[in-house]
């Protein structure tokens, strides 16, 4: 499913990007682009599935908003893929 990124979490990103966000009553309420908090991998399914499953702190932060999927960020919203609870589970990315 593709969520609207409301205007006051839109920024100066163009293009797919890949990113989490957190949902709260279907709507997103926090999104966190890879570039920006994990500029040192590539941007690519397999390796940001391996920097997720090293439990970081932005996602451990998006969690206690509500639920956290990744996906790619495009111009009708993002396309998110939940992530299990906790991060580190084997259904993470499934």
């Amino acid at each position: 499913m593709i969520y609207p990124i409301p205007e006051s979490l839109q920024d100066s990103h163009d293009g797919d990007e890949w990113a989490i966000g957190a949902l709260l009553g279907g709507r997103v309420v926090a999104l966190r682009y890879i570039s920006d908090i994990a500029p040192h991998i590539a941007l690519e399914a397999q390796p940001i599935t391996e920097w997720l499953h090293s439990d970081p702190l932005e996602l451990r932060e998006l969690h206690a908003l509500g639920p956290v999927g990744v996906g790619l960020v495009g111009t009708d919203g993002i396309a998110l893929k939940w992530l299990q609870e906790p991060v580190k589970s084997s259904n993470l990315l499934r």
